[in-house]
């Protein structure tokens, strides 16, 4: 973020709070923290791995800032190019089944490499840009690399 706010100044000649680039939420995502749950009908400590996804706490949950306390953790479920993304709130059931673990994201039609090699000569800015959707790559090959969102979403 810091970096962001840096080159945003840099461009509009602007500091970033006059830029109004506040933070709005931040969250850790690749994590694995040692954790209270029932399991097997027993309360124990666990090492729950999160990766890629981050909690999500129901609301009341003592480990929930304040702000947040009466609604429950906000989650953030990144979607693809051309796909929106979701802000959902953790709730109580989710402990039975995932430790209050959200879900990943969008998820993957294919691998990475098959992504790029079905990109090949393809305009994947132009796809984009007929969805409403409008990104800038450095190169060719960000652009192929990034077919694997609009595989998605066909």
């Amino acid at each position: 973020m810091h970096q962001t706010r840096d080159v945003f100044a840099k461009v509009f000649g602007r500091s970033w709070q006059e830029l109004k680039m506040n933070l709005v939420y931040d969250v850790c995502h690749n994590i694995a923290k040692f954790e209270e749950h029932t399991v097997g009908g027993k309360r124990k400590r666990v090492w729950v791995h999160r990766k890629g996804a981050t909690r999500a706490f129901p609301p009341n949950h003592p480990e929930i800032p304040s702000a947040y306390r009466k609604i429950g953790q906000p989650v953030i479920i990144p979607g693809d190019m051309g796909r929106a993304s979701w802000v959902l709130v953790g709730q109580q059931g989710s402990m039975d089944q995932t430790f209050w673990h959200d879900v990943h994201g969008a998820g993957r039609a294919m691998s990475r490499t098959a992504a790029v090699k079905e990109a090949a000569g393809r305009r994947i800015d132009k796809e984009l840009e007929a969805r409403g959707v409008i990104a800038r790559a450095q190169s060719h090959r960000g652009w192929r690399g990034a077919a694997e969102g609009v595989q998605e979403c066909r």
